[in-house]
């Protein structure tokens, strides 16, 4: 979300904070710091796009946070930005009474450094809303408040904020004072815009003194200032081309790994199919093979019985015709004798003692019978 702030993309921003608001509530995160710069940062979106009566609900959310756990550094930083959103919208009152409120905090927190920057950021806007005592009393307690806690990092920069209102309430001896106190100060490491707001007040008072060689020198200077700051401008451009290039490329190489991981995955994905089709399918071989020799043994065994039963019944068939036969050789004689006894007797050619004789030959043939 700050990566996509400073791109000036604070749509995309704004999703991202409240994309976080929402991961922080549903996983139930103890992050009420995060929670609540996530709030802040998106109320600072809105501010960006001038859409200042949502900037102010987003930093009432942070600050109901940051309230309720006694975050009172992100309580100044919010209510600081939120006092310009009612500022723009025309709530003054507001405004003065938020700001009062900041700068009581800053005392608690003995943050002086964050006070001067404050009282300062509000002398400016006052300055363009051409409301130039109030301005200059915020620049007057700036300029104090640098030189009592001895913030040196600041005392140009008050110094040329008194200027400044000087200048706009028409006290040009005082403004010329403080300007050649800011010029006398000058160092290497000075911000471009500290010095174009410098020379620019120099050139105004030379200009309003009528010692055109100076206001013509300090020209030179305002314009000197601006060719740098348009170069370094140009140079942060041309670097932020460069690194929006190679993030390019970096997304380029990402969604060409991301497609190379994905085919990668498909083909690993038919490869596993493949292995466990054919897994299954050599389970489904071996189950088969098992079956099958399960069965050739279960038919091998009923083909040895068939067999051993084939040969009893052979063995049976034999003794049948064996037993048929000895029993049709043991029945022919007996029954040819009483065969030919009875043919005897019907013909009458047997005596009585002969008939006789042969009946006890039939009795022992009736006998074995």
């Amino acid at each position: 979300g700050l990566v996509q702030s400073d791109n000036l993309e604070y749509d995309v921003a704004i999703g991202s904070y409240l994309e976080t608001v929402l991961l922080i509530d549903s996983l139930n995160l103890d992050a009420h710091f995060i929670k609540a710069l996530a709030l802040g940062n998106t109320a600072v979106s809105y501010q960006r796009k001038e859409e200042h009566l949502r900037a102010i609900d987003y930093f009432n959310y942070a600050l109901e946070i940051a309230d309720q756990h006694d975050e009172k550094i992100i309580t100044s930083i919010y209510l600081d930005e939120m006092a310009t959103s009612y500022l723009e919208i025309g709530e003054e009152e507001k405004a003065l009474s938020i700001i009062e409120e900041v700068l009581e905090i800053q005392n608690e927190l003995k943050d002086y450094q964050s006070k001067v920057e404050t009282l300062l950021r509000f002398a400016h806007i006052e300055l363009k809303r051409e409301h130039f005592d109030v301005a200059l009393d915020y620049a007057l307690k700036a300029y104090d408040l640098s030189r009592n806690h001895n913030i040196s990092l600041l005392h140009n920069e008050t110094t040329v904020a008194l200027a400044q209102c000087y200048l706009k309430l028409g006290n040009i001896v005082l403004a010329e004072d403080f300007a050649n106190v800011a010029y006398e100060n000058l160092k290497q490491e000075t911000p471009y815009l500290e010095r174009l707001n410098i020379f620019q007040i120099l050139n105004d008072i030379s200009l309003f003194k009528e010692d055109f060689a100076k206001a013509h020198y300090y020209l030179g200077k305002t314009k000197e200032i601006q060719e740098l700051m348009y170069n370094e401008q140009a140079a942060i451009r041309s670097r932020q081309m460069n690194a929006d290039y190679e993030n390019n490329q970096t997304l380029i190489q990402i969604k060409e790994l991301e497609r190379e991981r994905a085919s990668q995955k498909k083909w690993i994905n038919s490869l596993i199919i493949f292995l466990c089709s054919s897994a299954g399918l050599l389970v489904l071989i071996f189950f088969l093979y098992q079956k099958r020799n399960t069965l050739v043994k279960e038919l091998n065994q009923k083909n040895r019985e068939n067999i051993i039963q084939s040969e009893e019944l052979q063995e049976l068939s034999q003794l049948k015709d064996q037993l048929f036969s000895t029993i049709s050789h043991d029945l022919k004689s007996p029954i040819a004798n009483l065969e030919q006894g009875l043919k005897y007797l019907l013909s009458g050619e047997l005596t009585q003692k002969e008939f006789l004789n042969y009946s006890y030959d039939l009795k022992e043939d009736a006998t074995q019978l």
